[in-house]
């Protein structure tokens, strides 16, 4: 139907959007971004085209691509925190470690209950060796988004990685409550039990 749509109207920026999504969930991802560039032919500060073309192009590893079109659309409206832990996310892959912190802190000051961006800080502190600062994202993240195991399972591991087994221990529990399948965690407890018993 968008096919159709623009055999009669190719100047549509906004059917070449809707043929990127199309492509997105087929998994057609180069013909995906090829659609988003035409779009941007014809509009180009069309922002949802651009944070898509940037998605797509860190999903398919061209990092650098990715990172000039978030710079591109931050240029447009700079308060646009998904564009800012994107960014942070292809910083991370590209191994600009402090970049990809800079860019985390920075979506994390326009919407402080962002749970997505308070992990991958998270992630990236546990990376770069420094637990407490690491433990205390996590610990924001399970705050803020409760419900999802895996952020208490990451808190349990910086808290270990700090000394603090009791946290790691009641972290890892938490995590097992929401997912009794989790069997990272069901590792990770059972090891730190043991810690604790010796």
């Amino acid at each position: 139907c968008y096919k159709h749509a623009l055999q009669l109207f190719p100047e549509s920026d906004e059917t070449w959007f809707s043929l990127g999504g199309c492509l997105f969930s087929l998994g057609r991802y180069n013909e995906e971004i090829t659609c988003y560039e035409r779009a941007l032919q014809y509009n180009p500060v069309m922002q949802k085209a651009l944070v898509n073309r940037g998605s797509t192009l860190h999903r398919l590893g061209r990092f650098k691509e990715a990172l000039e079109t978030y710079d591109k659309v931050l240029k447009i409206n700079y308060r646009l925190e998904k564009v800012h832990n994107n960014r942070g996310a292809t910083l991370h892959s590209l191994g600009q470690l402090n970049d990809a912190l800079a860019s985390y802190n920075r979506a994390i000051e326009l919407k402080h209950d962002y749970a997505e961006a308070w992990m991958n800080k998270g992630g990236l502190l546990y990376e770069m060796g420094r637990y407490g600062e690491a433990f205390e994202a996590f610990t924001q993240m399970t705050q803020m988004r409760p419900e999802l195991p895996k952020g208490w399972y990451l808190r349990g591991l910086a808290a270990k990685k700090t000394g603090n087994v009791s946290a790691a221990k009641a972290s890892f529990e938490g995590a097992l409550r929401l997912d009794p399948e989790y069997s990272d965690a069901r590792r990770a407890l059972d090891d730190i039990s043991k810690k604790i018993a010796d």
